[in-house]
């Protein structure tokens, strides 16, 4: 992590697990915005700037996917985290109760294989 980023959540020289990836021309009002959701360490997913830290593994876990969108940033992760609407329910817990249950579990299914496939120690 760079010198000048700061955060209570995360710990400067840590490693972080990726779980997903957002790519713009501008984004968040960053030129050539790449952000990264990592698990931080309260084990909550945060994103942050991807030039804020140094990539140490460039491995992508196989349930990974791409959308490129006509109207917002490309988007790298698991698909169904990548549907629109996914992280409303997660956050927000609408439309509804079964579409917020899905997408929880869903998260953790993901999650899940991401997990048991990095390789960090």
């Amino acid at each position: 992590m760079d010198e000048s980023y700061e955060s209570p959540h995360l710990t400067r020289g840590r490693e972080y697990l990726v779980i997903s990836m957002m790519m713009d021309r501008e984004l968040r009002g960053q030129q050539n915005g790449v952000w990264l959701q990592i698990m931080d360490d309260n084990d909550r997913a945060s994103w942050i700037r991807g030039s804020s830290v140094t990539t140490v593994d460039s491995a992508m876990p196989s349930n990974w996917d791409v959308v490129i969108p006509e109207d917002g940033p490309m988007l790298i992760g698991p698909a169904s985290w990548l549907e629109r609407g996914f992280w409303d329910a997660i956050f927000n817990g609408y439309p509804t109760p079964e579409v917020t249950r899905a997408a929880h579990e869903s998260y953790k299914r993901e999650l899940a294989i991401i997990r048991a496939e990095d390789s960090r120690p």
